[in-house]
């Protein structure tokens, strides 16, 4: 049912690709390829992980952004 008259437009949503162990270039060109932000990088030691590699995102892979937002992504 339709109270205001208006039609809200349809978000388009965006999935978030799987970036671990991706190096931060490739994750980099990834997103840009699919239009999404990254709206930070985050660095942090890991011994199991090599450096330059991504570690995780947030939001997580699989997940979904909407227009304007923005990912996280974790590099060792």
């Amino acid at each position: 049912m339709l109270m205001s008259g208006r039609v809200q437009p349809e978000r388009e949503l965006k999935e978030i690709p799987n970036l671990v162990s991706y190096t931060l270039d490739d994750g980099l060109k990834m997103l840009e390829n699919r239009s999404i932000t990254v709206g930070s990088i985050v660095y942090e030691a890991t011994e199991d992980i090599p450096k330059g590699k991504i570690i995780r995102t947030s939001p997580s892979a699989g997940g979904q952004l909407e227009e304007n937002d923005t990912i996280t992504l974790y590099v060792s």
